[in-house]
């Protein structure tokens, strides 16, 4: 009698595990085309009409496309954790606690300390200027990632989400296309009726500013600045291109490639100076992660037409972010340092391509290894350019180095724990050389990921990203040695090589919510994938997790 009694529990808890894997596996298929049409919205309310500093005088529209994902967001993550709750209450299953979790609750308790401490307290909620990357933004994206990262998402769901992912790619570069043209989705009445305030015409910037001596127009996609529309189109190259090389179905091989190509085209007729040195910069990466004798003549195909495309649109737009990523390149090979590093870097590669056989059972020492030297790497040289190049050549980097120099004196005023999700605007010293550069311009934002966390979070803050940052690098490391799965072999690949691109080009780009909404999703999946102790978790209490 007790036998039985065991093996009747022993099946029930094991159908448990089953109705828990299937309902995160529902809540997945429900979330991404969710995630999917939020990438779109670009409009709610205004909250005020006009913004005074100075003699400027302009409508508070400035991101105002992300007002509305923030809004969507957040009902989002109150379902989503709604949900994690019904499941911690009927099958027992607590939330856990690792590095990334613990990174990421350091970035949302800071946010709200933050906050409180800042003496400007209007629109607290919203931020006082941007309207979508104040503390809501920092509780709504943090919190989602967390909620997320929660579910158990297995092997089977993997395509369903790059499909989706894909198809945002594919859309936001289309649209981003017909801008170039002079088809601006925000001109058309469709869009006017649905998403324009009443009495206020709402334009993108594309109908309004052609590049120079040409027929044709700037292009910024839905995402309000066409350095974020570059940023969106390089965050997701190398992610698409790996999966797009390393796929067999030739239907999902083809359509990812469609993706890859738009990519290309987005990045060229964005004409951002960073998308385009970050490009250069991550091909030869992609070449020794994601390129082999299988798929090489694919790889010189793509290079091929890739080329062609920059080629095409660069000679339609004057190639200004090409040329000055040229005449960037030309200053680095005339220093003695850059030449140094350029040949190391290019030995280093070539090395890495030649014994890339035999150190294959390394793969995750090295990628942790990597990963933290990598960082620090880039917090000291970007320190160094701060200190000593910075101050005597305020113009470089689209006056960016302006910026960054001044930057310095908010970071000053609560290096700890900021000055406040979005209030960088009332900290920074406009009035600084504002006769010079930048002028009559109001900066809002200190044009760096990094500087932003500081200036918003403070250090404690930046360390909270860079655990969340470095715990997954390490998760994929240990995900990928020993992994006999290739399709999640590849899919945590392209998100390491993802991970990669947008830290680079955080250097020269905001943080902004505009170009997270797939984003950080995308990274709590990962850390869900990578994460053995949710099966685990599962598995003891509930039986065997299939």
């Amino acid at each position: 009698m007790k036998h039985k009694v065991t093996k009747q529990k022993k099946y029930l808890f094991k159908n448990y595990a089953k109705k828990i894997a299937h309902e995160d596996e529902i809540i997945i298929y429900i979330l991404m085309p969710i995630l999917a049409l939020i990438s779109f919205a670009v409009h709610a309310t205004i909250l005020s009409d006009f913004l005074y500093y100075d003699k400027i005088n302009r409508l508070s529209l400035v991101n105002l496309y992300t007002h509305i994902k923030v809004y969507l967001l957040a009902l989002l993550v109150g379902a989503i954790l709604c949900y994690l709750l019904y499941r911690t209450i009927v099958y027992n299953i607590m939330p856990r606690l690792d590095y990334i979790t613990i990174g990421l609750g350091i970035i949302v308790v800071i946010s709200i300390i933050s906050t409180l401490m800042s003496p400007v307290q209007e629109n607290k909620w919203w931020g006082s200027y941007e309207k979508g990357n104040g503390l809501l933004a920092y509780l709504v994206i943090y919190m989602l990632t967390y909620a997320i990262s929660q579910l158990c998402i297995s092997k089977k769901n993997l395509t369903y989400i790059v499909v989706i992912i894909n198809f945002v790619v594919i859309a936001m570069c289309v649209i981003g296309i017909f801008q170039f043209f002079g088809h601006n989705i925000a001109e058309t009445k469709l869009f006017e009726t649905i998403v324009t305030p009443k009495g206020i015409k709402l334009t993108l910037t594309t109908s309004k500013l052609p590049f120079n001596g040409t027929k044709y127009f700037k292009v910024e996609s839905m995402l309000q600045n066409l350095n974020y529309f570059g940023a969106f189109c390089i965050i997701y190259f190398p992610f698409i291109a790996t999966l797009a090389l390393k796929q067999r179905n030739i239907i999902l091989k083809s359509y990812y490639y469609i993706g890859v190509l738009l990519t290309i085209t987005g990045l060229a007729i964005a004409q951002a100076f960073t998308a385009v040195l970050t490009l250069l910069i991550i091909v030869p990466l992609l070449i020794v992660v994601a390129v082999n004798r299988k798929n090489i003549i694919e790889f010189v195909l793509l290079c091929g037409i890739g080329s062609y495309i920059i080629y095409k649109v660069n000679s339609m737009t004057l190639g200004l972010a090409l040329n000055e990523v040229i005449e960037f390149l030309k200053k680095v090979v005339a220093n003695k340092m850059g030449k140094i590093l350029i040949v190391t870097a290019v030995i280093f590669i070539v090395v890495i391509i030649i014994v890339r056989p035999l150190i294959k059972k390394y793969v995750s020492e090295i990628i942790k290894i990597s990963s933290v030297l990598g960082i620090i790497i880039g917090i000291i040289g970007f320190v160094i350019v701060l200190k000593t190049v910075i101050p005597n050549n305020k113009e470089i980097f689209s006056q960016r180095g302006y910026i960054w120099h001044y930057t310095q004196d908010v970071i000053k005023k609560n290096p700890l724990v900021g000055v406040g999700p979005d209030k960088f605007y009332y900290e920074f010293p406009q009035e600084a050389e504002n006769d010079v550069y930048q002028i009559d311009v109001v900066i809002d934002r200190p044009h760096n990921m990094y500087l932003q966390y500081i200036t918003d979070i403070g250090f404690i803050g930046l360390i909270g990203f860079f655990t969340v940052i470095i715990g997954l690098m390490w998760k994929i490391a240990d995900k990928l040695k020993g992994q006999n799965n290739k399709e999640v072999g590849t899919f945590v690949t392209a998100v390491l090589l993802l991970l990669v691109t947008y830290l680079i080009q955080g250097l020269a780009n905001d943080n902004m919510i505009a170009i997270q909404v797939m984003l950080w999703p995308l990274l709590a999946i990962t850390m869900s994938l990578t994460n053995s102790g949710v099966t685990k978790e599962i598995a003891d209490k509930n039986g065997t997790f299939n």
